[in-house]
C-alpha cells in the first residue's frame, strides 16, 4: 500500500493507492455499500483498509506469513459478520426475478426516441444488477411538492433501480450517483438522488430543508422551475431503528490534529421529473430560454419572504431540460429548465454573516467567482452567482 521498501518510485506508490481507491469506489458504486473493506498484499505484507464517503482507515503493515492469525480472523469474521457488518446497505436488497422482468420491460414503454426510452434502457445495462431501495419517509399524497406543515407520518415505498444515469468520480466526496427509479407503488418513473451529505453542518439547512421551503413556493406557483420533491430524508438502518446511515473512517480521524475527515450521512431523495442534461439543448434559442427559466429559480427563491435561499453551486450539471406536456396540445413537449442540487445552499441570514459551516470544501475552478479568489473571505453575493449563471450558459457544449 505504498510502503518505501515496496514501491521504489512516489509515482508508482500514488498508482498503487489511486488503484486501491478505485476499487472501493466501484464496490460502493456497484453494490449499494455503506463502506467497502479491502486487502492489500505486498509480498509477505499485508494491510486491512476500509473505504467509504468520509475517507479510509487502514491497519498496521504486518507479516501474513509470519503472522498468519490476523489474516485468518480477519476472513472468519467477515464470512460470519451480517450483509450490514460487511458494508453493505441493508435498505437495498437485489430484485426478485419478476421484479426484474418488470424494470427491463419500462423503456417499451415509452416513444423510441424519448429521453425516458433511453435512460431506462442505459439503467438496464447488461453486468449492472437490478436493486429493490426501500426508503422510510414522509410522501407526497398528492404527486405535489411534499409539505412540512402538518408534519406528514412516515411509511416505506420501493423502488427498483439499475445502472445510475451518473455517479460520482471520487470515492470521498458527496457520492452522488441519480438513478431512474420505477416506484412500485405509484407506478411510475420517478428521479432517485443517493447522496452523503455533510453531517456536521453548525446551523446550515439541510438539502431537505431547502426543498421544504422551495415546495411552499411551488404549491403556489406550479411552474417554479425546481424539481418536485415528492419524499425522502436521510436514511435509516431499518424501520424500527431511528438510527442513521453514517460513515464511519472519521470516527477513527476525531483525535489526529489537523485532519479534515468529517462525518457524512447517506441520503435519497424521490423527484417527480426525469430531466435531461444541459448539454442535450437543441438550439441556441432553447438554452437562452433554459437558463432563463433557471435565472427565474434563482431569483425566486432568494427574493421570496418564505424562502430566502442563495444556491451558491450554480453550473452547468445544475441546470436540468425537463420535457413537459403542453397544456394546451398534451402531445406536444416543451423544455423547460429546472434549478436542482440545492445541498449547498445558505439562508439570506448565513450568506450576510458568513460562518464556515464545514472545515474544507471542494469546487471547479471554472466555476469559481473571481471575487472568491481574490477574496477568498468575502461572503457571498448574489449578483456574483449570477454571473455564474451566464458563465455557464457560455461554456455549454454544444449538443452532439
Amino acid at each position: 500500500m505504498g510502503d518505501s521498501h515496496a514501491f521504489p518510485t512516489a509515482e508508482l506508490r500514488e498508482d498503487s493507492r489511486g488503484q486501491l481507491v478505485e476499487y472501493g469506489k466501484e464496490l460502493c458504486s456497484r453494490q449499494h455499500r455503506n463502506f467497502a473493506l479491502e486487502i492489500t498484499v505486498y509480498k509477505q505484507d499485508a494491510r486491512f483498509i476500509l473505504f467509504d464517503r468520509a475517507g479510509a482507515v487502514l491497519s498496521e503493515s504486518f507479516d501474513y506469513i509470519k503472522h498468519p492469525k490476523f489474516f485468518y480472523q480477519f476472513v472468519y469474521r467477515y464470512l460470519n459478520a451480517t450483509r450490514q457488518g460487511r458494508g453493505f446497505d441493508p435498505t437495498a436488497t437485489r430484485a426478485t426475478g419478476d421484479e426484474c422482468a418488470q424494470f427491463l420491460s419500462l423503456a417499451s414503454r415509452f416513444p423510441r426516441d424519448s429521453y425516458a426510452a433511453r435512460a431506462l434502457n442505459k439503467a438496464a445495462t447488461p453486468g449492472w444488477p437490478i436493486h429493490k431501495l426501500s426508503i422510510l419517509a414522509p410522501w407526497s399524497v398528492d404527486s405535489e411538492p411534499l409539505q412540512d406543515d402538518p408534519g406528514p407520518t412516515r411509511s416505506k415505498r420501493d423502488f427498483l433501480v439499475g445502472r445510475p444515469l451518473h455517479r460520482a468520480f471520487y470515492m470521498t466526496c458527496r457520492g452522488t450517483q441519480g438513478y431512474v427509479a420505477w416506484d412500485i407503488t405509484r407506478q411510475a418513473v420517478v428521479f432517485l438522488k443517493d447522496y452523503w451529505r455533510m453531517g456536521d453542518i453548525s446551523g446550515e439547512l439541510t438539502e431537505y430543508e431547502v426543498y421544504m421551503r422551495l415546495g411552499r413556493l411551488k404549491r403556489v406557483d406550479e411552474n417554479f422551475p425546481v424539481l418536485t420533491l415528492l419524499g425522502g430524508g436521510d436514511v435509516l438502518f431499518a424501520e424500527d431503528d431511528d438510527q442513521l446511515q453514517e460513515s464511519v473512517s472519521n470516527v477513527c480521524w476525531t483525535d489526529q490534529p489537523g485532519a479534515l475527515v468529517q462525518r457524512r450521512v447517506h441520503v435519497r431523495f424521490v423527484f417527480k421529473e426525469l430531466c435531461r442534461p444541459l448539454h442535450t439543448f437543441e438550439d441556441a434559442y432553447q438554452l437562452v430560454s433554459l437558463m432563463r427559466d433557471a435565472l427565474y429559480a434563482h431569483q425566486q427563491a432568494w427574493d421570496h419572504v418564505d424562502v430566502g435561499i442563495l444556491h451558491r453551486d450554480l453550473s452547468e450539471g445544475n441546470i436540468l431540460i425537463y420535457d413537459k406536456p403542453d397544456p394546451s396540445n398534451p402531445s406536444e413537449l416543451k423544455a423547460i429548465g429546472l434549478l436542482s442540487d440545492w445541498d449547498l445552499a445558505k439562508t439570506k441570514a448565513r450568506v450576510e454573516a458568513p460562518v464556515a459551516s464545514q472545515m474544507s470544501c471542494s469546487v471547479r475552478r471554472r466555476w469559481l467567482s473571481l471575487s472568491v479568489i481574490v477574496e477568498i473571505c468575502a461572503p457571498p453575493r448574489e449578483c456574483v452567482s449570477v454571473r455564474h449563471l451566464r458563465y455557464a450558459t457560455l461554456g455549454s457544449r454544444a449538443p452532439p
